[in-house]
């Protein structure tokens, strides 16, 4: 499954840099594109980490640590599809009246559900607490 998300996000960047013609979308675009799709890429990364981690955990019984495992799932998921909508509408350039908006939205939905959760999924007793993909890529998402 791993290499399988590596595959697709490798044909997505492809596909991006295709669509983007570099006379006609101005650098900050750009900026802003490869931004999004870096934290794409971090969404994935912590939806991976923290998914194997509840399976690995046996959470059956209600406890802290998987309920902070599943609050990390649902940051991820909430950042992947923030980023996908976001890069579609930018890139579709179907809508371009409503792009500044709808990247606004996601901008400040994605820094709430950072703001909120980096504490939980990399505090003790969670499954960020020790060094690994899911602390570094929750920081990294936090600081994009």
């Amino acid at each position: 499954a791993f290499f399988a998300s590596v595959l697709l996000i490798i044909s997505f960047l492809k596909e991006l840099r295709i669509k983007l013609d570099p006379e006609v979308a101005s650098n900050v675009q750009k900026s802003r594109n490869t931004k999004w799709a870096s934290l794409l890429i971090c969404g994935i990364i912590i939806t991976s980490s923290a998914s194997t981690t509840y399976h690995k955990s046996n959470c059956t019984a209600k406890s802290k640590f998987c309920d902070r495992t599943i609050i990390a799932i649902t940051l991820g998921v909430v950042t992947m599809l923030a980023c996908i909508v976001t890069l579609t509408f930018v890139l579709s350039k179907v809508m371009e009246k409503y792009n500044a908006a709808v990247e606004a939205w996601a901008v400040g939905i994605v820094a709430v559900m950072f703001c909120v959760c980096v504490g939980f999924v990399t505090g003790a007793s969670s499954p960020g607490s020790y060094i690994g993909n899911l602390y570094y890529f929750t920081w990294i998402g936090l600081l994009l």
